[in-house]
């Protein structure tokens, strides 16, 4: 997609990742590593059924989780989120996102049915 800046990734049914780069010129470059990667992840899955995933569910996660902020190695400031569902990181830099990565733990809080 033109404007693409991230994505939302989900294996069996389950959700299992979030990513989201602020440029639509970054995330471009990014785009086939990211699919990549969680191609991989699915291989080492095994097919099973699957239902709808609801991504609100996973996002509402994501709010909830407990927040750790610190200073960045470099500019901004690097957030660590953990909750019983979800793991994940932002960079952030004069309050704007630059990067946030999100992935499920496995104990699905993405699926319905």
């Amino acid at each position: 997609m033109k404007d693409q800046k991230g994505v939302l990734v989900a294996i069996n049914g389950t959700i299992a990742g979030l990513e989201f780069v602020s440029r639509t010129e970054a995330y471009r470059r990014l785009h086939d590593r990211i699919i990549g990667s969680y191609a991989i992840e699915a291989m080492l899955h095994e097919r099973v059924g699957y239902g709808a995933i609801e991504p609100g569910s996973f996002i509402e996660e994501i709010m909830g989780a407990d927040e750790k902020s610190y200073p960045s190695a470099g500019y901004g400031r690097d957030h660590r989120y953990t909750s019983d569902h979800i793991t994940g990181s932002a960079l952030t830099y004069r309050g704007e996102v630059v990067h946030s990565v999100f992935f499920s733990l496995g104990n699905d809080c993405s699926k319905t049915g």
